[in-house]
């Protein structure tokens, strides 16, 4: 009697509520005009649940999916849009005062398995555009008609142009739409982001809620386009809606101008393959990348995704900017080298996952230019011999912006000057854990309580992974314990290479009675250490109170 709504249904499952007590209703009557009861009550019943099914008012078909962009050229654009009804579709479309030109579209877009109709998607290639052109349209399904919307074709030789990127703008749709709602105003020529659009991918209805109804302004007028993240699950929704091969390749590459655009999904070997084919074809001045995970990341999750495979091919083809998120902040880097090769080719990397998902906490990092924990985009500006990135928060204020200037393939001193040894991020977590102090590899204790004339033992042991070569930096006391406490040496030196070798312990004096209580000892006592990569150090000392551990 009841139809429940399938898996990834278009809408709620106690959506279309009218329809449905309709059909309960009718159902109901039906029963009972099969029943051998014949009394009043009964024929009065059916008489009352018969005229309820009339007068319900029929659920109005409409647009579940506004239009929207995709797949923007010089002579073609793909509108897209969904239905609740089964209908032909037409996109009529014009320049200027022109006559109007007409697309049908007969059949909806394949629904994925496991993902059953209504709603259904209908997409319309529209062909045989001018190159830089504006052009009107709408969509008309059945008999409803879309809001007008309007695109701007791609230009044949555009030496300059803007494009808005940004990513994780799951679960808060009202910040998302004040974020997207910055957008028009800087005239992009189309929108990147990487992943995370809807908290699970696999529910249909949040891709409306989440993506589609806070940016219908705007993607009816700016092409989008996507790379994966986590969220989006088995990435089949993300390939339904975004027109891309299969949920198992979702990594592609366009070009634009005197730029090469480079969207991954993981670092398999094929996909990786295809990567190093794809940029060694390209002779783009400018080359960005734009995925999920990021390579390089101080706050939040720390990820450090591709540093072993990934990051050497950006060195590799001379990526310029790696755009990604999953950390909801923004982190700007210096160009990053190895320490080994400070003439290596650098790369700047942002995290900028500001787009409505809950925000998380920044961190600090002397290779970090800037961070902060805040909703944002970023607007990106191209130039023959220049990129200009604007990172701008909820209210379009200006937080942060940078230019990076190249002349016959090569940047200017400055750019080159300001580059980081990579070694400064990726140790970074590894010897002084998370924002919140948790998971160093470095580990203090007291393996012996120092008392007056009985001096006690600090043990030290590093437990990560091993380096190819030892980084030294120095412990000391830290000042509040310096009162009550005193270290032989003052300043104890050590170095992390490996597991093995990455051990030591040094003497410690109190100078008065001590008290123990679950471990904590009174006065406080704590040591502080710092790292140093190559000639830069580390970030702040970090410092460590000590336990008795025996």
């Amino acid at each position: 009697m009841f139809h429940t709504a399938a898996r990834g249904n278009g809408r709620d499952k106690f959506d279309n509520n009218k329809e449905r007590i309709s059909m309960l209703l009718l159902d109901t009557f039906t029963f009972i005009c099969n029943t051998k009861d014949n009394s009043e009550a009964t024929i009065f019943l059916a008489a009352l649940l018969l005229h309820l099914c009339l007068v319900l008012p029929a659920r109005a078909a409409e647009l579940t999916i506004q239009p929207y962009l995709l797949k923007p050229g010089t002579t073609v654009m793909t509108v897209q849009w969904e239905s609740d009804t089964l209908a032909e579709g037409t996109v009529i479309f014009r320049q200027d005062t022109k006559a109007p030109r007409v697309v049908t579209v007969k059949e909806p877009v394949k629904t994925p398995v496991g993902y059953e109709a209504p709603p259904y998607l209908y997409a319309a290639t529209l062909t045989d555009l001018t190159p830089s052109t504006r052009y009107t349209y709408s969509v008309k399904s059945g008999d409803i008609v879309s809001k007008p919307g309007y695109f701007t074709t791609f230009a044949e030789k555009p030496d300059s142009f803007t494009f808005i990127a940004y990513g994780d703008s799951r679960s808060n749709p009202d910040i998302h739409k004040k974020v997207g709602a910055n957008f028009s105003r800087h005239n992009p020529q189309f929108i990147l982001h990487s992943g995370d659009f809807v908290m699970n991918g696999t529910n249909r209805g949040s891709w409306r809620t989440d993506l589609f109804e806070p940016l219908e302004d705007v993607i009816n007028h700016i092409p989008l386009f996507a790379a994966y993240g986590n969220h989006e699950r088995d990435g089949v929704m993300l390939a339904f809606y975004f027109s891309l091969p299969s949920s198992k390749r979702l990594y592609y590459s366009f070009d634009y101008g005197n730029a090469h655009f480079n969207f991954l999904r993981s670092t398999k070997v094929d996909e990786l393959a295809w990567l190093d084919k794809d940029l060694a074809a390209t002779k783009a001045t400018w080359k960005f990348a734009i995925y999920h995970y990021p390579s390089f990341n101080i706050g939040g999750h720390g990820a450090k995704w591709g540093q072993g495979n990934l990051v050497p091919l950006f060195r590799k083809h001379k990526l310029d900017v790696s755009i990604t998120g999953h950390s909801h902040l923004y982190e700007r880097f210096y160009p990053l080298v190895p320490l080994d090769e400070p003439k290596a080719h650098p790369v700047t990397y942002i995290v900028s996952g500001g787009g409505g998902a809950p925000k998380y906490r920044a961190g600090s990092n002397p290779a970090l230019a800037k961070s902060k924990s805040m909703s944002h985009f970023l607007v990106v500006k191209v130039r023959p011999e220049s990129i200009t990135v604007e990172v701008r928060e909820i209210d379009d204020t200006l937080f942060d912006t940078f230019t990076i200037n190249k002349k016959d393939g090569h940047y200017d001193k400055a750019y080159l000057a300001s580059a980081m040894p990579e070694e400064l991020v990726k140790l970074d977590k590894i010897l002084y854990g998370n924002a919140k102090g948790k998971w160093s590899k470095l580990d203090f204790h007291l393996s012996k309580l120092p008392q007056p004339g009985q001096p006690g033992q600090v043990v030290y042991n590093y437990s990560g992974p091993d380096f190819d070569r030892p980084f030294k930096g120095v412990i000391t006391l830290s000042k509040e314990s310096q009162a009550n406490y005193t270290m032989e040496p003052a300043e104890m030196p050590f170095s992390i290479l490996n597991a093995e070798k990455s051990k030591g312990s040094f003497r410690l004096l109190a100078k008065g009675q001590l008290k123990m209580k679950k471990g904590h000892i009174t006065p406080p006592l704590s040591v502080i250490y710092r790292v140093k990569i190559g000639t830069t150090k580390m970030a702040k000392p970090k410092t460590v109170s000590l336990k008795l551990r025996q």
